[in-house]
Order: structure tokens, then C-alpha cells, then sequence
């Protein structure tokens, strides 16, 4: 349980750094115009979806024994497992919103949290 929160952190730590692999396909051949709209386009839905996880983590971890969130050798909760996700979920999300608001602040220049390549 512990490394799934490990490993959903790294993800995310992946993504704000700009550690994952990134394929420039879209600006080589329709220009940064359409690359900064798909950017806002999918900092929005990444936003969304986030905050829709979050939410069913909560919904899931509020459950708790009664639906089963229990490991069956140990006994452990995965409620508090759930919450810590939902947690970092939000701060994810709130970071993409944080970065939409950047882009669209400095939308006729260049973008800080902009890929570079």
C-alpha cells in the first residue's frame, strides 16, 4: 500500500519536472498557436480528472470496512492510504490549474511551465 503511494508521487514529481518522455509532433507541424490551446485544453481535463479521482478516493476511503478496504494478511485500512492519494491528487490538479493561469497570463510570449525541445 505504501508503494502505491510511492509510486503515484514519483508520477507526479515526474510530470512537474518534466522527467516523462514528450513528442513535440503537434507544434512541428501546426505552430505554437495550436500547441498553447492544446496545452490549455488538456491542463483543464487534467484538472478535472484529478479532482474527479480525488473525489472517489474519498468516496471510496469514507466506505472503508464495511466495503472491504482491509489487505486480508495484515489487516491494514487502505483508508488512510486512499485520503493521502486523494490529497495528492488535489495538489496536482491545483498545480495544473496554477500552470493554466500562467499560460494564459503569458499567453503571447513564452509560456514558463512550456516543454522545451
Amino acid at each position: 500500500m505504501s508503494l502505491t503511494v510511492v509510486v503515484a508521487a514519483g508520477v507526479a514529481y515526474g510530470a512537474v519536472h518534466g522527467a516523462h518522455i514528450s513528442v513535440h509532433i503537434i507544434g512541428n507541424f501546426f505552430g505554437r498557436g495550436v500547441t498553447r490551446l492544446t496545452d490549455a485544453i488538456v491542463r483543464i481535463a487534467g484538472a478535472g480528472i484529478c479532482g474527479f479521482a480525488a473525489w472517489g478516493l474519498v468516496m471510496k476511503g469514507l466506505c472503508g470496512l464495511p466495503c472491504g478496504a482491509i489487505t486480508q494478511n495484515l489487516n491494514v485500512p487502505h483508508a488512510p492510504f486512499y485520503y493521502i492519494l486523494a490529497a495528492a491528487m488535489s495538489f496536482f490538479g491545483a498545480l495544473l490549474l496554477a500552470q493554466l493561469i500562467v499560460g494564459i497570463a503569458h499567453w503571447p510570449v513564452e509560456d514558463p511551465n512550456e516543454e522545451q525541445g
